[in-house]
């Protein structure tokens, strides 16, 4: 009996999935939140997650490191800079997230990437302010002849500031592309 994969409920569980990594994360990292006029907050989040591959009919377990940095300055205006700095490497997986070795896997896939987003408030401190950052790895085989299957995993994440304080990003959607 052949089951049917729907990508979109693999990608929600992956979603829900990385939330909660962000979440548990900043829970061990919580910044001081004193009264002062800069605020350098970074974690590390690592990263697991199945996903699909677009340009094959398989599927991708991804491993590697989000590093969320978030800087605010204040003087007669208020700066903040989000980045995110991702690297890691992806390898053929079965639709249960098991890794395929049994001969027939092709090399692993490698990704690096960094985001990052400025905004600077003349007035001083906004009250509440929201940015949406793409987060884009490009899944690209570890070899020196081009394999036809590389890919785009794109994540949306959304920052949201309070009073100059960010909350904890929240990742609103996960997509990917076949990159032919």
């Amino acid at each position: 009996m052949t089951r049917q994969i729907r990508p979109a409920l693999v990608v929600r569980r992956l979603s829900a999935a990385l939330v909660c990594a962000v979440a548990m994360s900043a829970a061990f990292d919580r910044p001081v939140r004193a009264q002062s006029s800069a605020l350098n907050y970074s974690f590390d989040v690592p990263v697991v997650k199945l996903v699909p591959n677009p340009c094959t009919s398989g599927f991708a377990l991804v491993s590697g490191s989000m590093n969320v940095s978030i800087t605010t300055s204040a003087s007669s205006s208020f700066a903040l800079k989000a980045t995110f700095n991702s690297s890691g490497r992806a390898d053929d997986a079965r639709v249960d997230g098991s890794v395929i070795s049994d001969g027939t896997q092709k090399p692993a896939y490698t990704y690096t990437s960094s985001v990052s987003a400025d905004a600077t408030f003349p007035n001083g401190k906004p009250a509440y302010f929201m940015q949406t950052l793409n987060v884009t790895d490009y899944l690209v085989r570890s070899t020196t002849t081009d394999t036809g299957d590389s890919f785009l995993v794109n994540a949306v994440v959304k920052l949201t500031f309070n009073n100059g304080i960010p909350e904890l990003p929240v990742v609103q959607r996960i997509d990917v592309a076949c990159g032919k």
